[in-house]
């Protein structure tokens, strides 16, 4: 039998095998070789299936069919995942650096109590500039997702029977699907490692007040977070995202501003 592997990287898409292919060059020069590859498309009729079956991977599990959206998708390579630690990039999605891997290896075999582990980012807007991101603290879980989901590790053992809310949820299931955890005791580190490479533009960056939406039910229903808090977060988030979609060299100002104040 072959052993588990460390990592399961998870990638859903849909016809967009531009997308699909850089992430899988992404993954082909990581230097640490112990990740399994889990492709869910949803029968995408622009060449994937043909890209898949000529890929000939000993570590790629992938399937085409029909599902019910993205969430569903990364719902079915929860199923299909054997390794450790879940991490999802989707089509489009890299890995901060190619040593990304060896260096969280490095971190996660020291964090055996932890069953969500996360860290920062790099964001990468729309004309190429590149900022660093630098992951909030566990506990700002209950105000909001304290960076962008490609950056968290899901230790597989600690998800259980959970699973992404595609029907209640429709742009913010992965934060709901994190709350979850955090709701049942579940603890969570961050560690000092650029994990992602987050490209602006995506689904939720053009949603804004939907995304908001459903921060809110998530964090009504899932931690009963007050309604203070609720109002609050919900302010900041807003001028967070309007400022970095519509204002990007004022979220770039402030942002440094935050890190600089607020060092995790």
């Amino acid at each position: 039998m072959e052993k588990e592997r460390l990592f399961s990287v998870i990638t859903v898409c849909k016809d967009d095998l531009k997308n699909l292919k850089r992430t899988y060059h992404d993954l082909q020069a990581q230097t640490f070789p112990d990740l399994e590859w889990i492709v869910i498309d949803g029968e995408s009729k622009d060449g994937t299936v043909a890209f898949l079956e000529d890929l000939n991977l000993s570590n790629a599990i992938w399937e085409s069919s029909p599902d019910l959206g993205l969430y569903d998708a990364m719902n079915k390579g929860i199923s299909k995942a054997q390794g450790e630690f879940l991490i999802f990039l989707n089509a489009g999605d890299c890995f901060a650096s190619e040593e990304t891997l060896i260096r969280l290896k490095e971190r996660v075999r020291n964090a055996s109590d932890f069953d969500l582990i996360y860290g920062d980012a790099i964001i990468v807007f729309e004309n190429g500039e590149e900022l660093f991101e630098k992951a909030r603290g566990p506990s700002y879980f209950r105000y909001g997702q304290p960076i962008y989901h490609q950056a968290i590790l899901y230790r597989r053992e600690s998800i259980g029977s959970i699973r992404f809310q595609f029907e209640k949820f429709k742009i913010a299931a992965d934060y709901a699907f994190a709350l979850e955890l955090i709701a049942q005791g579940r603890e969570a580190l961050h560690i000092p490692v650029p994990v992602c490479r987050f490209f602006l533009g995506g689904i939720s960056s053009k949603n804004t007040f939907q995304i908001l939406k459903e921060v809110w039910i998530a964090q009504r229903d899932i931690l009963h977070v007050s309604l203070g808090t609720r109002l609050m977060s919900y302010m900041i988030h807003l001028g967070s995202m309007i400022s970095k979609e519509r204002v990007p060299w004022l979220f770039r100002g402030l942002h440094r501003l935050y890190q600089k104040c607020n060092p995790v």
